[in-house]
């Protein structure tokens, strides 16, 4: 048998090895022997990446860099540019690379008066790669007129083009857009835009208005990050129209609130369309929230809004919940949603399939007296991440006539929640928490004491645990062995320390964060 055994025949071992290497020790490498050179050659060019304040001196280094960036272009195939300025290997770049498949371009710099010659290099490298997969351009520096014409003229004969990621620092009029849409390649998989600032005048652009392709038949995902005049309304409602196979969608605020509605007409039409994004979407009504859950019945996987739903329909959420349960996967409400508590144990009763659940804010100021609390079994026995910041939103105010009532319901709310989140046996990261850190005093909460921490035995996978928010604990040395001992995955615990450097500014850390550093190493506590 022979012993001559190539670590260049064992499939990626090379890739895998030099992932872990920068581009001195790659370099060093070529230096083993001839096989090592030839590889590492490869590798060291492959995928360039350009970051930070950069700035070619004319040295003798700089310059044999540069003359090596333009001999090995036919290796590269990745590049990115995150500089405030590096017009030397942009120009290198531009004028001899041709075999690109993969280019982010950050153009976000100050102070700098090449701006323009820096946005021509990008668009002539994105000319001389006919053959690019993903095209990543964030600007946030204003174009020019010229520019931003040519951008779309150059998507039309990016016949390869998968994915695009444009973001402006200025809003093109609604010719813009039309042209850009209408020039999108039929290849293009994935489309991010977003634009903002100033609004650029129409009479600067003219164009010859090419006619809609029938379809974008490739087009999965979609996302529009922007305000949007009603006309630019209609013309992304145009564009989605055509995309058959799109199954992710971010869709940007209404700008006009009208009987019709767009995003039903998406659910009705769109027949793949399983994730959706609503952002600032305060302009929707509650009829139009209605026919949005009822045209994507059976349907949506994933759900992201920032609507304030107690101020819209106060069913509104029991309706998702009765067409959605069956499928959703993911819901995640902003900051800026407001969700009653009693519809958080809703979902968590119904949904079986959920595997995130992110509602940092709920409340019962509204259905404290009108809804008795079920105290319903949670069925999402799948969930791996939850983030909620309040059992009871409502402080129990000394002399309220309903006091008692308030407390016994509070506190029932509290054993609820600590028996349930020991069901939930594949959780990943739990987030528990308040709005503030200074709630009245007579407010019940999870406190993470020992009784409590008790029925959470069963989170064996657990490896976050956030409870900065949290507005009392009452962790000491017990809590933090069992803690440590029945937890064994954990990684991280956010919120002790910084909870000690806040209340108690100076002091020396508590025993228990001082035993967790000692015997449990492996856990970051922050």
């Amino acid at each position: 048998m022979s012993n001559n055994v190539s670590i260049f025949n064992i499939p990626h071992i090379m890739e895998s090895v030099g992932s872990y290497l920068d581009r001195e020790d790659r370099a060093s490498c070529r230096l083993v022997n001839k096989s090592f050179d030839e590889h590492f050659k490869r590798f060291l060019w492959r995928n360039l990446v350009f970051q930070g304040s950069l700035h070619f001196e004319a040295s003798k280094a700089d310059a044999e860099y540069l003359e090596a960036l333009r001999d090995n272009s036919d290796l590269t195939r990745s590049v990115l540019i995150r500089a405030n300025y590096h017009g030397s290997v942009l120009s290198v770049i531009a004028s001899s690379h041709r075999l690109l498949r993969h280019l982010n371009s950050h153009l976000g710099f100050t102070g700098v008066d090449n701006n323009e010659v820096f946005v021509t290099r990008v668009l002539k490298i994105v000319n001389n790669n006919p053959d690019l997969l993903t095209w990543s351009m964030i600007s946030e520096v204003t174009l020019t007129v010229d520019a931003l014409i040519q951008v779309p003229s150059l998507l039309k004969t990016r016949h390869c083009l998968e994915v695009l990621n444009l973001t402006l620092n200025q809003s093109p009029c609604v010719d813009w857009l039309k042209y850009f849409l209408k020039s999108l390649p039929l290849s293009l998989k994935k489309l991010a835009l977003t634009y903002w600032g100033p609004k650029l005048d129409d009479e600067e652009f003219r164009f010859v208005d090419p006619d809609w392709p029938n379809t974008y038949p490739n087009m999965e995902v979609a996302a529009i990050s922007t305000e949007l005049a009603e006309e630019e309304e209609e013309t992304i409602v145009q564009f989605l129209m055509r995309c058959p196979k799109l199954r992710s969608l971010t869709y940007p605020p209404i700008a006009n609130v009208r009987i019709t509605n767009p995003i039903a007409e998406f659910g009705s039409r769109l027949h793949n369309l399983t994730e959706l994004n609503l952002s600032w979407t305060s302009g929707i009504q509650g009829t139009q929230w209605l026919d949005l859950v009822t045209s994507m019945k059976g349907r949506i996987r994933s759900f992201t809004t920032d609507s304030r739903f107690s101020r819209s329909s106060p069913n509104l959420i029991r309706l998702m919940v009765d067409h959605w349960h069956d499928t959703l996967e993911s819901l995640r409400f902003s900051w800026f949603s407001s969700v009653y508590a009693s519809d958080l144990d809703l979902i968590l009763a119904t949904c079986s399939k959920l595997k995130v659940l992110d509602c940092m804010w709920t409340t019962n100021h509204e259905d404290f007296h009108d809804i008795d609390f079920e105290g319903r079994d949670w069925v999402c026995s799948d969930l791996e991440v939850l983030r909620f910041m309040s059992v009871d939103h409502r402080s129990i105010q000394p002399g309220e006539s309903e006091q008692l009532i308030q407390e016994s319901r509070t506190l029932r709310r509290v054993e609820h929640t600590y028996q349930q989140l020991g069901r939930l046996v594949k959780l990943k990261e739990l987030t528990l928490g308040w709005s503030t850190l200074d709630p009245s005093p007579t407010c019940a909460n999870l406190d993470m004491s020992l009784k409590g921490l008790e029925q959470m035995r069963g989170l064996k996978e657990l490896k976050m645990l956030d409870i900065s928010h949290l507005p009392r604990v009452n962790i000491g040395l017990p809590e933090a062995q069992w803690i440590a001992k029945s937890w064994p995955m954990l990684g991280m615990i956010n919120g002790l320390r910084q909870r000690h450097r806040v209340q108690k500014k100076g002091a020396p850390y508590p025993d228990y964060i001082l035993w967790l550093d000692s015997n449990r190493p492996d856990l970051t506590v922050q």
